[in-house]
Order: C-alpha cells, then sequence, then structure tokens
C-alpha cells in the first residue's frame, strides 16, 4: 500500500512482477539467505543446483534455532 492508500499496479516498479515468475513480489533478501539444511532439497531456485540435496546444515544459525 501506498501512503495515499493506492496500491501499487502489478509490473510497476514498487508492485509485483506481471510475468508469473516464481518469486514474484518476494523480497531479494527472503529469496538469498542459502539456508541448508542436512537432508533437504535445496537449489536457490537455481537450475544449476536443481535436485540437489544439502549435505549439511547450515554452520551458525540451525544449530542455534533447533533448541527453540
Amino acid at each position: 500500500m501506498e501512503l495515499d492508500g493506492k496500491a501499487p499496479k502489478p509490473g510497476s516498479p514498487d508492485g509485483a512482477p506481471s510475468g508469473g515468475e516464481p518469486f514474484a513480489g518476494v523480497p531479494f533478501l527472503v529469496k538469498d539467505l542459502a539456508l541448508e539444511i542436512d537432508g533437504t532439497p535445496f537449489s536457490e531456485g537455481s537450475r544449476w543446483l536443481a535436485g540437489n540435496v544439502s549435505r549439511h546444515d547450515r554452520p551458525g544459525y540451525l544449530p542455534q534455532c533447533r533448541g527453540l
């Protein structure tokens, strides 16, 4: 929402792309977290990594979360 209460039009610079991209409208930071979890698919949306299964947890981050 804009301050004037009008939503941006799809395809506009501040709105979601209208091309049907898989992560349209998702902030770049969220897509690029690179959080690997052992035994889960990990491709980061890349064709080059398609079918890749992570063989480890991301060091430093996930071990802290497992205790929650």
